[in-house]
């Protein structure tokens, strides 16, 4: 399958819609969010033969081009749901309100707000879930606060890609491939790859330790007699997946440095597709610090769902039988 982005009847629910997803309860209302999101004057401008050159194509025609695109793309919808989007009370004719609009039509950003969009709608089982708390004082905050059963918890999402060196050889092994020569690195290649991989994750999980930081200080003035707030770090290993295999790495920056001390946990998530057609995100644990309250955040998160037997969350529902999904592949 492949939708034209350019159709102006895209996000009718009787184009493809209905007939993918028959049993979605909140189709038609994540359809119109859709269409407002990238009406079809935007589609045009961005897709059109006489659009602008752009450094980076926008990542919508790929979505529209898999089911488990489309099932994103819904799912997206329905974040921004939970976020608020919607019309404006005050003038129902005006345009919506519709939170990381900005970011998700603009190409380099869109992967960014996704994966944002996505945790949003893991966490809400959790608790009350506010998005970009608000500041008590100037500087990064994290992504979600949420006020859970036993107490509170800070949240931030960060998303790495592969670097420009990682991705050309990836591409050089791709034409490889179709030559019929074979892609798989060799030890040196996945050596030096994780090489490159070190400094650039160290400098977004230690930005995260700060926002985290920053975040769990003003949560803490609302409620002070309940102590420190635990801070969580969301990591989205879709990009590259390979940043699982650094989870040593990262242990030990949090046992070593201070500034790591913010982050209580990390969970490394992905969106995958099942064998039986359905998609979702799925989510698992890769760090947790040796506190009560970072235990207490963690479990507050993973208990809200079953898990399977590889202990990972499965937002779009457990797969039938056993679990062949890890998140890294």
């Amino acid at each position: 399958m492949a939708l034209d982005p350019l159709r102006p009847d895209l996000f009718a629910p009787e184009h493809y819609w209905a007939r993918a997803f028959p049993s979605r309860e909140s189709r038609d209302d994540e359809l119109e969010l859709l269409e407002r999101l990238f009406p079809l004057s935007w589609r045009v401008e961005t897709f059109g033969a006489s659009g602008p050159p752009r450094r980076k194509v926008h990542r919508l025609r790929d979505e529209l081009r898999s089911n488990v695109g489309c099932t994103r793309l819904l799912d997206i919808a329905a974040a921004l749901r939970l976020l608020g989007a919607g019309p404006i009370p005050d003038d129902p004719a005006s345009a919506w309100r519709i939170p990381l609009q900005g970011s998700l039509r603009y190409p380099s950003q869109y992967e960014h707000a996704w994966s944002e969009a996505l945790v949003g709608v893991l966490l809400q089982p959790v608790g009350h879930v506010v998005w970009q708390p608000s500041r008590r004082r100037r500087g990064p905050r994290a992504d979600y606060y949420v006020r859970h059963r036993v107490g509170q918890l800070v949240v931030e999402v960060k998303r790495i890609r592969v670097g420009r060196t990682t991705r050309a050889l990836y591409d050089r092994r791709d034409a490889e491939w179709a030559g019929g020569k074979g892609w798989v690195l060799t030890a040196a290649e996945r050596r030096e790859c994780r090489e490159r991989d070190i400094p650039r994750l160290y400098r977004r999980v230690r930005h995260a330790a700060g926002q985290l930081a920053a975040s769990s200080a003003d949560a803490r003035e609302l409620a002070p007699a309940e102590g420190r707030v635990p801070g969580v770090l969301f990591l989205d290993v879709d990009a590259n997946p390979p940043l699982l295999n650094l989870r040593r790495r990262l242990r030990r920056w949090s046992r070593r440095h201070e500034w790591a001390r913010a982050i209580d946990g990390v969970v490394a998530f992905n969106y995958r597709g099942h064998v039986d057609g359905r998609a979702g995100t799925v989510a698992q644990a890769i760090y947790i610090r040796k506190r009560r309250r970072s235990h207490e955040a963690m479990n507050a998160i993973f208990s809200a769902y079953p898990l399977c037997e590889l202990q990972q969350i499965h937002v779009g529902g457990l797969p039938d039988g056993p679990c062949t999904i890890p998140i890294g592949l």
